[in-house]
């Protein structure tokens, strides 16, 4: 019983934020796609099971995060830019930048937002800057350090972990809310949007997932350190947020790199260990064990 797809497949430290687009959630029985290895999964009698559905060789030395636009575009955020992936994992430079990407998104209207460290950069479906678009000046400070984004029809949230916060942003540059509080010891603080609006941010001191409401209040937070499977381990973790319909939230992890699925009060659902992703946990990087390939899923 397949569901929304998503998680990637290279250098795992910074990628696959924004949008963990590689795997696809299946049943117990399901059959597996053709894919260029074996791939085998952690059998813990969970609900599901993640499998990839395609293989994709990419050149990218970086991979820093990734989201689907609103014509169902993969689009990586990379050291050098954003790329578009078509079917075939074929990859073009639409948005070229100075500096790397740190994040991209994108909305239902087709505004992409893209982070660089010191950047809030916002875009049409056409990859044209939105001229209604002014730098926010809360962003104007020395100790920015722009992480994640995450976006809906009328606003953009922004986790700036220099500054360990979450900016709401209006499309035109307007501050809507901040939210503080968090304390962020490395530059690992992801955000993702469900689809009643509230806010799931990586408090990644605490091994926490932490969902605020459209006002900014905390509502609830699941997540508790260890190394077993339903906890987040080491520091920074989890590093990572996506939410698939359902609200079921994927969170990806570092230093035991490991990727999971929870429902919206964090119960377990599936699971992938290192060695499901042919990883040893003292490998930092996914792709000096994937030699550049990127794992992506599409719904049938």
């Amino acid at each position: 019983m397949p569901d929304k797809p998503s998680m990637s497949r290279q250098d795992f430290l910074r990628n696959m934020a924004a949008g963990l687009s590689a795997l696809s959630l299946g049943s117990k029985g399901g059959g597996w796609a053709e894919i260029p290895q074996p791939f085998a999964t952690t059998d813990l009698s969970l609900p599901y099971r993640l499998k990839p559905v395609a293989g994709y060789s990419v050149a990218f030395t970086q991979m820093r995060g990734l989201c689907f636009d609103s014509g169902n575009q993969l689009l990586v955020a990379t050291e050098n830019g954003i790329h578009r992936l078509d079917q075939k994992g074929q990859a073009a430079p639409i948005i070229p930048l100075p500096s790397p990407a740190m994040s991209v998104a994108a909305n239902e209207e087709g505004s992409i937002s893209v982070l660089t460290r010191g950047s809030a950069l916002l875009f049409d479906s056409h990859y044209r800057p939105l001229s209604d678009w002014e730098r926010p000046r809360i962003l104007d400070n020395p100790d920015t350090w722009l992480v994640s984004a995450t976006m809906n029809d009328r606003s953009v949230f922004i986790s700036d972990a220099g500054n360990r916060k979450v900016f709401q942003i209006a499309l035109n540059g307007d501050l809507i809310q901040e939210i503080d509080g968090f304390h962020i010891p490395s530059a690992y603080f992801p955000c993702a949007l469900n689809s009643d609006g509230s806010l799931l941010v990586g408090h990644t001191s605490r091994h926490q997932v932490e969902i605020f409401d459209p006002q900014g209040e905390l509502q609830t937070s699941w997540g508790t350190y260890g190394s077993s499977p339903e906890r987040f381990c080491g520091c920074c973790n989890p590093t990572n947020l996506a939410v698939y319909r359902k609200d079921w939230i994927a969170t990806a992890e570092k230093g035991i790199p490991r990727v999971k699925i929870n429902n919206p009060e964090g119960k377990l659902l599936a699971y992938l260990s290192a060695q499901d992703l042919g990883l040893h946990e003292e490998q930092s990087y996914l792709n000096q064990a994937a030699a550049g390939r990127q794992w992506r899923a599409s719904l049938p």
